[in-house]
């Protein structure tokens, strides 16, 4: 569970704060696939990981297109509700797959070709105001 500094810049030049997105977001799912049978040192490790991903979703939050910021919203939430389920380095079931399920979800809304903010896809009629 490495992030790659090379493969980040690939991204970015490739698909701006989009395309890094998607590249830590395969990433983290990975990640949590690896939270089958959770150990202490397994839950540390995708907690640290996590934090990482934060981190980097957090500064490239600026470049992400208005038409995305919805679903890039949800996704740092997902990621956020990662790091707030890890800290205590117990799991239950139960946890994982809420969190598994909010970030399926949010994975889901971020590669969805619909978003809220999408203003293209919204037909607005102005009317004059008196």
């Amino acid at each position: 569970m490495n992030i790659s500094k090379w493969k980040i810049v690939w991204s970015f030049v490739t698909g701006g704060g989009a395309g890094v997105t998607d590249y830590l977001l395969g990433l983290l799912k990975q990640a949590l696939g690896n939270l089958a049978n959770p150990t202490k040192e397994k839950i540390q490790a995708v907690l640290n990981f996590s934090m990482k991903v934060l981190s980097v979703l957090k500064a490239v939050q600026v470049f992400i297109p208005v038409r995305w910021q919805t679903a890039f919203l949800l996704t740092v939430e997902a990621v956020v509700a990662v790091v707030d389920a890890l800290q205590d380095l117990e799991v239950t079931g139960a946890d994982l797959q809420k969190v598994i399920a909010g970030f399926n979800a949010a994975y889901e809304a971020w590669n969805s070709s619909d978003d809220d903010t999408c203003v293209d896809c919204i037909d607005v009629e102005f009317k004059e105001l008196d």
